[in-house]
């Protein structure tokens, strides 16, 4: 146990007791006679003495452990409370962390897919593209084939009318 000194309240307050037990002051001849009485100040310091002890022991040594131990169990209270607020901040900064490494990723997979989605579109248009140049040049192709289908037989068929025309023109069949 830690040496303790009474605070000035509770010192009075345990001195008061023993301001009953002062014996009045007596006036001599018109003023105030201030001298002790030696009898009755020995009594009071051998009344003293005898229980000083036994209230130290009842009284102040039992008192003093009591505020001793709510000091030591404050103290304890304080020293909890700093380490559940640190663990809490740790906590609260792991969680932090996480928060703002999970958007990290989140971010990071969301670019990724837009990536992917458009490589996607551009793969499908590129197909697109490949799939319309390909029936364009079918399309040109039989276009093409038809168009010198319609010249071959045009061709033989305006030398055929030119032979008609010619018959008819002359009078007689051409040879």
């Amino acid at each position: 146990m830690t040496a303790r000194t009474i605070p000035r309240p509770h010192a009075a307050a345990l001195a008061a007791p023993l301001l009953w037990l002062a014996a009045p002051a007596h006036a001599a001849e018109g003023s105030l006679d201030i001298a002790p009485d030696f009898g009755e100040l020995a009594l009071l310091l051998v009344l003293f003495l005898l229980l000083i002890a036994p209230a130290h022991k009842l009284l102040f040594k039992p008192l003093l452990a009591t505020l001793d131990a709510r000091d030591a169990r404050i103290r304890g209270a304080r020293e909890r409370a700093a380490e559940v607020s640190a663990r809490g901040d740790a906590v609260m900064e792991r969680y932090q962390r996480a928060v703002r490494k999970a958007r990290v990723e989140a971010d990071q997979l969301r670019e990724a897919l837009l990536a992917d989605a458009r490589s996607a579109q551009a793969a499908v248009r590129a197909d697109a593209r490949a799939a319309a140049e390909q029936q364009r040049a079918q399309a040109r192709r039989e276009i093409d084939t038809a168009s010198q289908r319609a010249r071959d037989e045009l061709q033989a068929e305006s030398a055929a009318i030119a032979k008609l025309v010619a018959t008819q023109l002359l009078g007689r069949p051409l040879s």
